[in-house]
């Protein structure tokens, strides 16, 4: 899961990324993507 958030984390500070989550029905991968949703925001800027 830290690979996902360091993707997040560069595609944040401008470096374009591209993450795959794939597995079997029923092991998380929505529950994951929803979780990190929060994290793929751009801080507000004033």
């Amino acid at each position: 899961m830290s690979a996902l958030t360091s993707s997040l984390d560069e595609t944040l500070a401008g470096r374009g990324q591209v993450a795959l989550l794939a597995g079997e029905a029923g092991i998380g991968k929505t529950d994951t993507t929803t979780a990190r949703r929060p994290l793929a925001t751009p801080p507000a800027t004033g």
